[in-house]
């Protein structure tokens, strides 16, 4: 029997960093960005070009990744694809100069997931999962060869889930739900 292997992408899945990343640079610039100017993964699709730079090299603060907090509900649903017996990696798109810091902040609210299942990897299509977890579309079209959950966002609304099968969730306890039937489906044909 194969392992049912569950990739899991960091920011905006199992964290908070958008809007982290909003209030740091509100504070930073004294302006008035809002969640819902993010209409587009691509910053600069959606911001003026200063703004959106600036916005990028906030990524580069260590305040930003200490700042972040669990999405609501993410540490349990971790726990809960453990306690099944799935195999979970956590599958993140970094710079060497934050990969150390996600991987700190991940041993911390997630210490369950061993340190080696955290995999900085830029081309998620390279990934051998049975399910890939992801807030950015590219990233799960990248693939044919693992089930598709995309969590709900602004930036993620402009393709036709259906015509992708890709399973869209608002939150953690619709995520558990549908990776839960992912594994029975593959369960009953015998593909785990």
């Amino acid at each position: 029997m194969n392992k049912f292997v569950v990739a899991v992408d960091v920011d905006n899945v199992v964290n908070d960093l958008v809007e982290k990343l909003i209030e740091l640079y509100n504070r930073t610039y004294s302006a008035n960005l809002k969640f819902e100017d993010f209409t587009n993964y691509d910053f600069f699709k959606c911001l003026q070009y200063d703004d959106a730079q600036r916005l990028m090299d906030l990524f580069d603060e260590r305040e930003l990744w200490d700042s972040l907090s669990p999405r609501d509900g993410a540490q349990r649903g971790i726990k809960h694809f453990i306690n099944r017996g799935y195999d979970v990696y956590f599958a993140t798109n970094a710079s060497p100069i934050t990969f150390p810091w996600k991987v700190e902040w991940l041993r911390k609210y997630f210490s369950m997931v061993p340190e080696k299942n955290i995999i900085c990897i830029n081309n998620k299509g390279l990934l051998q999962a049975n399910v890939l977890i992801d807030d950015n579309i590219d990233n799960l079209l990248s693939s044919q060869y693992y089930d598709r959950v995309c969590i709900d966002y602004a930036w993620n609304r402009d393709v036709h889930d259906e015509v992708y099968a890709i399973n869209r969730a608002h939150n953690w306890d619709e995520i558990v739900e549908v990776v839960d039937k992912l594994y029975e489906y593959d369960k009953e044909f015998d593909l785990v």
